[in-house]
């Protein structure tokens, strides 16, 4: 998995934090374009 660039167009980006079902938590990231 690849964290992709958190830094790039920050103002663009929806971060959504979220619990995968193992409970790992991760963040999915949509783009807003």
């Amino acid at each position: 998995m690849i964290a992709g660039d958190l830094t790039l167009h920050k103002t663009d980006i929806k971060e959504t934090m979220i619990l995968d079902p193992d409970g790992v938590l991760i963040v999915r990231i949509a783009f807003f374009t």
